[in-house]
């Protein structure tokens, strides 16, 4: 209930409870999710356990050494480096979509090694080998 509260009227539980016609619309809501999946919610509160609130939460901000990137930056590198010598390929969106497609930086951008993948989503691919030719 906390929860679409404040999804639905951005309010708070306590803000909620002096409304007596919110109150009863988040009713006809819990209501019909009792309808379409069976679940009944039982009266009370527990106040150890709390709604994830990702727009009023305070934000958590933690420093990592520089090492944890640049470790994540070699990843990277072997990665892209294992699958080019695996013969893939790297299909990313144009830039003309409108989606990200050379955020994160990362070494196949810089090289060139990426082709257009013509949607939406980027992916590596592989074509088949021939057996008789091994290739």
């Amino acid at each position: 209930v906390e929860w679409l509260s404040l999804a639905i009227f951005y309010s708070s539980l306590e803000e909620m409870k002096t409304q007596p016609e919110h109150m009863e619309e988040m009713q006809v809501y819990l209501n019909r999710v009792h309808q379409l999946s069976g679940i009944v919610f039982t009266e009370g509160y527990n106040p150890s356990v709390k709604c994830m609130k990702l727009n009023l939460d305070p934000v958590v901000v933690q420093l990592r050494p520089l090492l944890i990137y640049l470790l994540i930056g070699l990843f990277d590198i072997e990665t892209h480096a294992s699958m080019k010598l695996r013969k893939f390929k790297r299909h990313l969106p144009d830039r003309k979509s409108g989606f990200r497609t050379h955020f994160p930086l990362s070494i196949s951008n810089e090289l060139g090694w990426n082709r257009p993948s013509h949607s939406c989503i980027s992916y590596w691919h592989r074509y088949p080998i021939d057996i008789s030719t091994k290739r």
